[in-house]
């Protein structure tokens, strides 16, 4: 809050002003308020005080230190009336201040102002600056417990709300509910809702933004951050049905979109934004990977600060936090994004000696000195313990107030004596709690169990059951324990029905005290809540609940069993394995042999989440074992044990990258359900051919694309959903491994168990996958796009999962060759969004690909629009260690900038974006691509060789990933350069290689492929130039081909076209005056496309000329 800018708190100076001169009128140069009051409240605050006060508080200690400050300069003038007793005994021994942190303060407001485009110096080692634009801000702030980390970063909160549309918001983990996913996040998110739920004006804008952003899945975010219900009163139940697979791999990117997408809506609303995530050292994995996502997030254009706050002693060098800090370090650059890390050290015994001058009037500097010794001797200079100690020593009468003499008096050798044994502040704070009646005592040490805050309503259910468990009769009414509590500062409330500790050592304390074992209270208060708390409040607090349980139940009681299934369940529904894997680790422990007869359920869901999760994780031993647990009895059916083998099969796959093994396991698995794939190896290309002919037929006579949803429905069974599941993981290690005939087998039988058993998750992108087989295999681009129609139609009954895949597969492919390429540009950016949004970035990173390269060059789109995009849609590929797609991206990418080089060198593919050895020859789309770029720039630089190498290539574009929509514009390229060399040379095989692709291209148009209209009039344009009897047809079709291209926007081609009639003109007709302003018209284009390699070789061949 500004305190200056508050009206209230105004007034409130004002008298305090009028007071004090009052008492000062015989002195004139006292008169000026401003010399009075010479520092703001803002800065006093951060100078003396690191607690929220009101605003009477803040105004009468402000008036008390002032004053006190004043009869010390000029004791004549103040009278000792002035301040009185009781105000000095209990202001100097509330708080000691932020002492000594200047320099981390001021770091602090650079780096905000840094990310606001303020002055981006910090003399700071540890300070990392990537660029001064940056709109990203990292800080880390470590130091011990009690070293003023929360408080430094608090300080912040002041400067942020000056802003008009500016958030603080702090987010706090707990040590007793470390597992629970994403516990300090979700807090920091959810203080966010809530703001915004109280914005009338704006809230029904950024619900309409979240559901237009997630769509159906809103309700996955709800579950994880329950507070989003104050934004989004109403949202659809989810579209994600059971059918579909929700993978761990595809997990991590939907939690990753999701988080980022909320932020980016947050931080345009809230600007600028800071997060502070506090005790980060009990952090579990999945937050420390959401802090990762939003810093690192490109896309993000609004200014976002994130402050991490953690205990040093708590943190190693092998610890997941400080290798999580060295991995952000490596990426500030690649990510852009400052990083800063800041260290809270002890304080020295001139800092006390200061303080102690300060905050007691101390006038003996040597006995002042000694007690600054002593002081860092008992607390190791940790400012939190010396103040608990120093207000230990008056609690013990050790330090006294002398009211004759204003003074503070203690005898240094009794304190000796007295905290000899003082080990830590947790012991003093032990001391006075245990001082404080039992009840409050035994109060405290409940709701420490329960977390670092709490509502009224859980304590006092917990305080009540957990009485009557222990027959305790006689108790204090709940409000006046919880009073005695506050009034003696152990806690403090900040909300009207929430209290949290006013310090996490406090809390510490609490959970250690004697009253019972920990582990008891922590068993009492859990079970407490288990029992006793309604099903929907009981699912919300799921991970409080069992970590509470988990911490104290020591006798290994198996009826928490489940409760620990339901925590890893929710766990793995939002993605935090590992939280999930120590849910059912837990629940296994407790499992007990007779348990795991009588609850065969049970134990199958623990032991399989458990082997999945662990599998997630790359603990391939554990989640064998787990597997081997069930997989080995004779009680489970092999139904049951199907999702356990076909975790292998996808382990093989997805996390050994041990494609071939993986096949053959599931081969065997699809024998062992039943539904065997090949009978014989040695008859398997006929049973291919076979198979792709009768599915075709059998798709081509099921109801069309718009009638599908009226006779097909989900899959109910679990077995034909498991194949079918198992059939889509083969799919793709048969692609990864060019096994082409398996595959067609694979994509076939998962078409046709959907015909025959109903829609599952791999269905969409299986029949996307049939479409592109019936065009590549048969030549049929009609029934490609009818059953690639089908597939989407199928998709939207399916569910968001795999939807990406579908419309790559879709629109990348069979329909690209029936649609205006201009017409798939949207539904690729919605596929794009789709896979980001379930989580799948291969094929994510395929469509951007497709959307933002292939396409808008096919289109003829500005070169310099295309690059734009180039460099984020890298930086996103290394985000997510999509390497097979970078490379295309690189190859693109040098091919283009080759375009726009004064090099002679230009028609090579090499530079400082992509050289040679970078691609693996391996990757079918990998070579393809480089071929394809290569012979792009021979077409438009050295068309000789061009030609001649269409003539001796086998491997073309179109060979080597066939169907893809690429392979048209490739295909034509090569026809246009080996025109170029029949007219130049009237070689007979350039002409008959020529006439083979303007034959192939006659037949897309005839198929209906409306992208070759402007292909097919150039190439017979050429065609007729060869003979001289036919020039005239040749003239009308150049002219219509240039019309044509023009018309649609196709600059490279406009460009090309008027080039080609140009030198048709020069060397045929010999009109050179036409010739020159045909190819003045070609250089214009060639401008417009950015291509200025080329404008400049025309240019010069037109002077030449």
């Amino acid at each position: 809050m500004d305190l200056c800018n508050d009206s209230g708190i105004g007034e409130r100076i004002s008298e305090i002003i009028v007071d004090t001169n009052d008492k000062l009128d015989d002195h004139s140069r006292f008169a000026d308020s401003d010399a009075l009051l010479s520092e703001s409240a803002d800065a006093w605050i951060v100078k003396n005080n690191s607690r929220e006060l009101s605003s009477g508080a803040l105004m009468a200690e402000m008036k008390t230190s002032e004053l006190r400050k004043l009869k010390h300069s000029e004791p004549h003038l103040i009278a000792d009336e002035i301040i009185p007793e009781e105000e000095i005994r209990k202001l100097e021994f509330e708080s000691i201040g932020l002492i000594n942190r200047e320099y981390q303060i001021s770091c602090l407001k650079t780096c905000l102002n840094r990310m606001l485009g303020g002055s981006p110096e910090i003399n700071n080692e540890e300070t990392k600056e990537v660029e001064e634009s940056s709109k990203k801000e990292l800080v880390f702030l470590k130091g011990l417990s009690g070293s003023g980390k929360s408080a430094v970063a608090n300080t912040l909160e002041s400067d942020v709300l000056r802003y008009t549309s500016g958030m603080f918001v702090v987010g706090k983990f707990d040590q007793t509910t470390s597992d629970k996913p994403y516990s300090g996040v979700a807090k920091a998110f959810g203080v966010i809702c809530e703001r915004i739920g109280q914005m009338p004006d704006d809230v029904k804008k950024i619900e309409a933004e979240i559901l237009e952003t997630f769509g159906n899945d809103v309700e996955e975010l709800i579950d994880l951050i329950p507070q989003l219900k104050y934004i989004i009163k109403e949202y659809p139940t989810s579209a994600i049905s059971d059918t579909e697979d929700h993978s761990l791999e595809s997990g991590q990117e939907r939690l990753r979109f999701a988080f980022r997408a909320l932020t980016r809506v947050f931080s345009a609303v809230f600007s600028p934004l800071v997060l502070v995530l506090d005790d980060l050292q009990w952090s579990d994995i999945s937050s420390l990977q959401i802090l990762d996502y939003l810093i690192t997030d490109t896309q993000n254009p609004n200014p976002l600060m994130v402050i991490g706050c953690y205990r040093s002693d708590k943190v190693d060098e092998n610890s997941v936090l400080s290798n999580k800090i060295l991995a952000l370090k490596r990426k500030r650059n690649t990510c852009s994004f400052n990083m800063t890390e800041l260290k809270m050290d002890a304080f020295t015994a001139d800092d006390i000696f200061g303080l102690i001058q300060s905050r007691m009037r101390a006038d003996h500097d040597a006995k002042t000195k000694r007690l600054a010794t002593l002081c860092v001797k008992r607390t190791m200079g940790n400012p939190y313990f010396v103040l608990e100690f120093l207000k230990m020593l008056k609690f013990e009468g050790l330090l006294t107030f002398d009211a004759e003499g204003h003074n503070w008096m203690w005898d240094l050798s009794q304190i000796k004596e007295v905290t000899m044994s003082t080990a830590n502040v947790v012991v003093l704070l032990q001391r006075k709690i245990q001082k404080m009646p039992s009840q409050v005592q035994r109060l405290l040490q409940y709701a420490a169990c329960i977390g670092s805050s709490f509502s009224l309503p859980t304590l006092e259910l917990v305080w009540k059951k957990s009485s009557i468990i222990n027959n305790q009769e006689s108790l204090e009414p709940f409000e006046t324990l919880i009073a005695t509590a506050e009034e003696n500062f152990f806690i403090e409330k900040y909300d009207s029905n929430h209290y949290r500790w006013v310090h996490d050592k406090v809390q510490e304390a609490a959970l250690l005290l004697k009253l019972r074992s920990k582990a008891a209270f922590q068993l009492d208060v859990g079970s407490s809540l288990y029992y006793c708390l309604d099903e929907k409040t009981l699912e919300e607090e799921l991970f409080n609940v069992a970590d509470i349980i988990n911490s104290g139940n020591v006798n290994k009681r198996p009826e928490f069993a489940r409760l620990n299934l339901r925590a890893a369940e929710k766990a793995k529904g939002v993605f935090a394995i590992q939280s999930a894997a120590n849910y059912a680790a837990k629940g296994i422990e407790l499992l007990q042999e007779g348990t795991m007869s009588t609850n065969r359920v049970l134990t199958l869901k623990l032991y399989t989440i458990g082997a999945e999760m662990e599998l997630a994780l790359g603990n391939g031993e554990q989640a064998e074992m787990y597997s081997k647990e069930i997989l080995s009895r004779d009680d489970y059916s092999t139904v049951e044990k199907i999702p356990l083998k076909i975790a292998s099969v996808r382990k093989l796959s997805v996390v050994d990258s041990n494609f071939r093994q993986s096949i053959e396991v599931g081969l065997e698995l699809l024998r062992e359900m039943g539904h065997p794939l090949v009978r014989s190896r040695r008859m398997l290309t006929v049973q291919a051919i076979a198979a792709l002919k009768i599915t075709v037929q059998r798709v081509k006579t099921a109801p069309a694309a718009k009638d599908l949803h009226k006779t097909f429905s989900l899959a109910t069974d679990q077995k034909h959903k498991m194949c079918i599941l198992l059939l889509g993981n083969m799919c793709f290690s048969t692609y990864q491994t060019k096994e082409t005939i398996l595959h067609i087998l694979c994509v076939c039988r998962l078409v046709q168990m959907t015909l025959d058993h109903g829609i599952a998750p791999d269905s969409g992108p299986g029949f996307a996958g049939l479409g592109l087989m019936a065009a590549h295999v048969h030549g049929d681009f009609e029934t490609g796009y009818e059953i690639a129609e089908r597939g989407l139609a199928i998709q939207k009954i399916a569910g968001k999962y795999r939807e990406g895949a579908t419309v790559f597969t879709a629109y990348s492919f069979p329909l690209a060759w029936k649609l205006r390429l201009e017409a798939v540009l949207k539904p690729l950016s919605e596929g794009y969004a789709s896979s980001m949004r379930v989580g799948d970035p291969t094929h994510a990173m395929w469509t951007l690909i497709s959307r933002h390269i292939w396409i808008p060059y096919m289109i003829g789109r500005p070169l310099s629009d295309i690059m734009k995009e180039l460099p984020l849609i890298q930086s996103q590929m290394e985000e997510l260690s999509k390497y097979e797609q970078l490379v295309i991206v690189k190859v693109f990418w040098q091919m283009v900038l080759n375009m726009r080089s004064n090099s002679p060198h230009a028609h090579k593919l090499e530079g400082h974006i992509f050289t040679r050895n970078e691609y693996d020859e391996g990757k079918s789309l990998q070579v393809g691509t480089v071929h394809f770029a290569e012979g792009e720039l021979l077409v438009f630089f050295k068309p000789e060789e061009a030609a001649d190498r269409a003539i001796r290539h086998a491997k073309t574009f179109s060979k080597l990933c066939p169907c893809m929509c690429v392979g048209m514009i490739e295909t034509f390229h090569r026809g246009v350069a080996l025109y170029i060399m029949a007219r130049k040379t009237k070689r007979r095989k350039y002409k008959s290689h020529a006439s083979k692709i303007r034959k192939t291209i006659k037949k897309w148009l005839e198929a209906g492929n409306p992208n070759v209209e402007h292909y097919d009039l150039l190439l017979d344009a050429e065609h007729a130039a060869l003979n001289k009897s036919s020039y005239d047809r040749a003239e009308k079709l150049y002219l219509e081909a240039i019309e044509l291209a023009s018309r649609m926007g196709y600059l490279h081609h406009a460009g090309l076209f008027n080039e080609r009639y140009a030198d048709f003109l020069s060397h045929e007709r010999k009109d050179l005056e036409e010739s020159v302003h045909f190819l003045n018209e070609a250089i214009r284009f060639y401008e417009q496309w950015g291509a200025t390699k080329k404008v400049k070789m025309l240019t010069n061949s037109s002077k030449g000329g």
